[in-house]
């Protein structure tokens, strides 16, 4: 039984890999030319790079974890099944994927009970917010490694100097708020400036008093590693703990501001997207511990979160569609009308294009559209995911790529 008795499987593909298979050995060939590809591309263009604020070791370094990941995947993989449905208002995509036993990937895929008790982390979510996302985070040696080495290598990737020494640190951190789950929302503010988030967070029964000091040492080595000063990434960063009081509740906070020359804005239009995520070059973010669990977020809506919570109105009703269950590892509704068109908007503003009338009729066509695409990844010995997304959004997608091409150009 696939998706729900509503929606049966329109379409269904089965593959599955022996040990021997030459799709295996051909997938391994394929990533290994692609790895000498963009080694090869990225020499050749090692200056244009630089020029775009990356630098090529660092973004090697990322895609060299993504090569890996595919290989892992290729060398793995057992049986894999795909299944394509609709109700007439939706399309589904459901994968199935079980590896090899004994391989990575089967270790990978087995799960465990750091998986589930998602569910309540998206309790305060609303209606009104473009993007609702959870996720449950394992301490296998694999994780941890991985979440280090890609934080080193994305940071490297930007010209952060100073990052080499900060692996260990990285590594410290995910071995004590490892393994967690976390849950929140986004939303626009009301005169659609800027972006407000709220992020609730599980760390498997650890007190937050304990992880405070970790908290306060991240800040410090991130100054201490000279990523903090004139003509550095950030001008100025702090953490402090009850740095100020809301409705009797304490509240932590951190806080972040880009230098006007920082490598995170030579990208065109990274600063443009920046200022609109966060109303400027500087990100304040917010914490407290409410309703026994640590909850961070934009100022303005961990307070509004705090008002419900003292008035008794804060959202219990269960989500729309896909739900997360005790397997679910991943979940993500998203309003992608919504999202996309506040991303067109800023690369036409980067572009000097935001004025244009054909533009804003796309734009407003693609903001009307209602319903999320939703994702809700499993892990039980195996991997399970489900795919819903609208299809009046696909539609409206269809409708934009074809007519603003020449409006952005």
């Amino acid at each position: 039984q696939t998706f729900s008795k509503s929606s049966p499987s329109l379409l269904r593909l089965r593959a599955h890999l022996s040990d021997g298979s030459v799709w295996r050995s051909q997938g391994l060939m394929g990533i290994n030319m692609a790895r000498m590809g963009m080694a090869q591309a990225m020499s050749s263009e090692n200056d244009q790079m630089k020029e775009l604020g990356f630098d090529p070791a660092g973004f090697m370094q990322v895609m060299e974890l993504y090569f890996k990941v595919g290989e892992t995947l290729v060398r793995g993989m057992g049986n894999l099944q795909i299944d394509i449905g609709s109700n007439g208002a939706a399309l589904f995509l459901e994968e199935q994927l079980y590896g090899v036993e004994g391989s990575d990937l089967a270790g990978w895929l087995k799960g465990g009970e750091w998986t589930g008790g998602l569910a309540p982390l998206l309790q305060h979510t609303q209606a009104s917010d473009v993007l609702k996302m959870a996720m449950a985070i394992g301490k296998s040696e694999t994780i941890v490694q991985g979440y280090s080495q890609l934080i080193e290598a994305s940071m490297k990737m930007q010209g952060v100097e100073g990052v080499e020494g900060l692996q260990e640190l990285f590594t410290n951190v995910a071995m004590e708020f490892f393994p967690m789950r976390t849950g929140g929302a986004v939303s626009l503010n009301p005169d659609n400036s800027s972006l407000e988030w709220l992020f609730a967070y599980d760390f498997n029964g650890k007190s937050i008093d304990q992880l405070y000091p970790l908290l306060s040492n991240v800040v410090e080595a991130f100054k201490e590693s000279g990523m903090v000063g004139p003509e550095k990434m950030y001008s100025a960063m702090d953490w402090k703990a009850a740095s100020e009081q809301y409705a009797g509740v304490n509240i932590d906070r951190m806080t972040m501001e880009l230098n006007e020359n920082s490598p995170l804005l030579k990208m065109p239009g990274q600063k443009e997207m920046l200022e609109f995520m966060y109303g400027g070059l500087k990100v304040t973010q917010d914490y407290a511990v409410l309703k026994d669990r640590y909850v961070g977020g934009s100022p303005a809506k961990l307070r509004h979160y705090i008002d419900e919570i003292q008035k008794g109105e804060v959202n219990t009703e269960a989500l729309e569609g896909l739900q997360p269950d005790e397997a679910t590892c991943l979940y993500m509704s998203a309003n992608l009308g919504e999202i996309i068109s506040k991303v067109v908007t800023m690369v036409a503003m980067a572009n000097k294009n935001n004025e244009d009338p054909g533009l804003d009729a796309v734009l407003k066509v693609l903001s009307a559209q209602k319903g999320d695409m939703q994702v809700k990844i499993n892990l039980k010995d195996g991997l399970r995911s489900i795919t819903s997304l609208p299809v009046r959004t696909l539609g409206s997608l269809f409708f934009l790529g074809v007519t603003s091409q020449s409006q952005l150009q």
